[in-house]
């Protein structure tokens, strides 16, 4: 179940995020016209160009990227994908160029307006017309006009509770045969576990409860309640998702390699699986959805 790819495939692969991820960078620091919620949301961004900080954010971000651009540039037509918990789109955007036909949501209203502004802005830039729609959503209410040939999620399914209930609406916009790419931390791993809990307070619980302030509706919400692998795994097989692979990313520390270097070393890493299971911050597990013939 450990992901395997051809090198040279997954470091061309890796490359084209890689890239997109600095010079996303380098517009960000250099933008007057941005929220400063958006440039808070990415400070990883702004660490020194060149530097090690960011050279590591940059390998993270293309790593766990890399399966889904396999997937689109693999698939017989342009693939549509849903990115769930889009947020202000900085991967929804690289997606879309990369040939998908993507619609990304999120709950919050004004990350869907201004990532709906930084595509009108590429546009209009680069004289491109993208194939690619936002919408302010949440899962549980959200209905697609027609089932997706993927769903991607970032960093967003340890906020979604009861875990469960989620991965059940996420199998349900997927067409038979589809695809559902999972990144999320690392719930193995004893030193992301203690970072998390530090980061939302020693004594505050993951569990919380909410209310929605546009409907008034009390719903249960996640504080980064990140979860190992085989658990998302076992949600996955019971609403008809049949895990196919995992890929261990941000094994390394901070180092200033060049990308071929840093791609070799990630795989070697994560070819060790008590080593990848452990150290790894993140991942990015796969299902696949069983045909209409099963």
């Amino acid at each position: 179940m450990y992901y395997e790819i051809n090198i040279d495939k997954e470091l061309a692969q890796a490359e084209i995020a890689f890239r997109y991820y600095l010079n996303q960078s380098v517009q960000l620091r250099n933008a007057t016209d941005i929220p400063e919620q958006l440039k808070y949301y990415y400070r990883g961004m702004l660490a020194p160009t060149g530097s090690a900080a960011l050279s590591f954010r940059a390998l993270f971000f293309a790593m766990r990227l890399q399966p889904v651009l396999n997937y689109i540039q693999h698939s017989e037509h342009p693939p549509r994908v849903l990115d769930l918990g889009c947020g202000f789109g900085l991967q929804t955007l690289l997606l879309s160029q990369s040939g998908a036909q993507v619609y990304g949501i999120d709950t919050a209203v004004d990350e869907i307006d201004e990532a709906q502004r930084q595509k009108i802005v590429y546009e209009q830039e680069y004289g491109a017309s993208l194939n690619l729609d936002y919408e302010a959503a949440n899962l549980f209410d959200f209905h697609a006009n027609e089932p997706f040939d993927a769903v991607y999620s970032s960093a967003t399914l340890h906020h979604i509770e009861p875990a469960g209930k989620a991965i059940q609406a996420i199998a349900d916009l997927i067409k038979p045969s589809g695809w559902f790419f999972l990144s999320d931390e690392n719930g193995y791993s004893p030193v992301q576990q203690l970072i998390v809990q530090k980061r939302i307070g020693w004594t505050s619980s993951r569990h919380v409860i909410r209310t929605d302030p546009a409907t008034g509706k009390i719903y249960p919400y996640g504080r980064e309640n990140i979860r190992a692998p085989f658990q998302w795994a076992r949600h996955m097989r019971r609403a008809g998702l049949e895990p196919r692979f995992i890929k261990y990313c941000r094994l390394l520390p901070p180092v200033n390699w060049p990308l071929e270097r840093l791609v070799r070393g990630e795989r070697a890493l994560r070819n060790i699986p008590l080593v990848a299971q452990i150290a790894a911050i993140g991942f990015l597990l796969a299902a696949q959805k069983s045909s209409a013939d099963d």
